[in-house]
């Protein structure tokens, strides 16, 4: 399957820029839309969507996920009031993980 047959609800790239804004590890995924379920209520507003991890990921999704997540500048401010609360080595963990990536297979 090529990228251009997916319908998603949230492509490789979207889902890499929002795990790095909101402070999440580096973990390749994609949001794939599934529609409206068959049991939705009448009336009923809204999408299905599933998970696609890693694992079921092409080479070109995980370099998408990986381009949103490299390229997101912008970090949520999550309104703390002292720097203690903050983990300053997440992002220093995710480059870890992101480094690490592609390691096994050479």
């Amino acid at each position: 399957m090529t990228l251009n047959q997916v319908t998603y609800y949230q492509s490789p790239e979207t889902r890499g820029g929002c795990d790095r804004y909101y402070h999440r590890a580096y973990n390749p995924h994609y949001l794939l839309d599934i529609g409206v379920p068959a049991n939705a209520p009448k009336g009923w507003i809204g999408h299905a969507s599933t998970k696609v991890g890693q694992a079921d990921m092409t080479d070109e999704e995980i370099a998408q996920y990986k381009k949103g997540w490299l390229e997101e500048t912008e970090r949520k401010d999550w309104g703390r009031m002292d720097d203690d609360s903050v983990d300053e080595d997440s992002d220093e963990d995710s480059m870890d993980e992101f480094n690490r990536e592609g390691e096994e297979e050479e």
